[in-house]
């Protein structure tokens, strides 16, 4: 769901082990198969800005 200031999901715990710290996946790993909902704040450049990707 993409909000104005936020947005959220749900994330598969596969393979995070490459981008989180490993006590991070474990504590995930301990709650369940999931679905793992995570929510993050949406950044919008101001007018005129680059953003690269």
């Amino acid at each position: 769901m993409i909000h104005d200031q936020t947005m959220a999901e749900t994330i598969d715990i596969q393979g995070l082990d490459s981008l989180l710290p490993a006590e991070r996946v474990q504590a995930l790993k301990r709650t369940g198969e999931g679905p793992h909902v995570f929510v993050t704040a949406r950044v919008r450049g101001y007018a005129g800005s680059r953003v690269d990707v």
